[in-house]
């Protein structure tokens, strides 16, 4: 072992000493190696899918896949909208005119969901009501005030379809897997 120790040590300095007495050349060396490996740097990839962290061999990416060839895909993109107060007249009337933009010329589109459209559901007494969060348009500052409460204190947007300070609302676009349209 302490052989293998000496023979190593000596080799560092040996490459120490050449490095010492030959600086231009060895530079030259390092910025040619460094050239070649920034020539494939464009050619670099990063796979960060839920297929990427597995071998193509792997039994669960097999049943996976074969479950997506049977039952499609989920793609959302989510959409954020950046403001002082999403409870706003003038704002809440943007967010439905982008809903319905998105919904109008969003090509392979499933289904957006907004605050337009996401339902509320509640129990009252024994009841179970189900109706858009919007189903009753808000007309005036008192309306914006319930409308506020009732986002805020419902667990379910909070953070998903709009932030705790309500300066955030999102848009989350549920694209189709498969198409029946036919390119050519």
């Amino acid at each position: 072992m302490n052989d293998m120790r000496k023979r190593i040590g000596e080799y560092f300095y040996w490459l120490g000493a050449r490095v010492y007495d030959h600086p231009k050349k060895v530079l030259l060396v390092v910025f040619v190696l460094m050239g070649l490996l920034f020539t494939w740097l464009p050619k670099i990839t990063v796979d960060i899918s839920t297929e990427g962290f597995f071998h193509e061999t792997d039994a669960s990416l097999i049943d996976y896949n074969k479950f997506r060839d049977q039952f499609g895909r989920d793609e959302l993109i989510i959409v954020m909208a950046y403001t002082k107060d999403v409870f706003d007249l003038d704002i809440l009337d943007r967010v439905k005119k982008l809903h319905k933009d998105l919904e109008a010329n969003v090509p392979y589109l499933d289904e957006v969901t907004s605050l337009v459209n996401i339902r509320n559901t509640r129990g009252e007494g024994d009841e179970l009501i189900v109706e858009d969060f919007l189903e009753a348009w808000p007309q005036n500052e008192a309306d914006l005030e319930k409308l506020r409460e009732l986002a805020l204190g419902n667990r379910m947007y909070e953070n998903f379809i709009i932030s705790k300070d309500a300066a955030i609302t999102t848009f989350v676009i549920e694209t189709q897997t498969y198409s029946s349209e036919v390119i050519g």
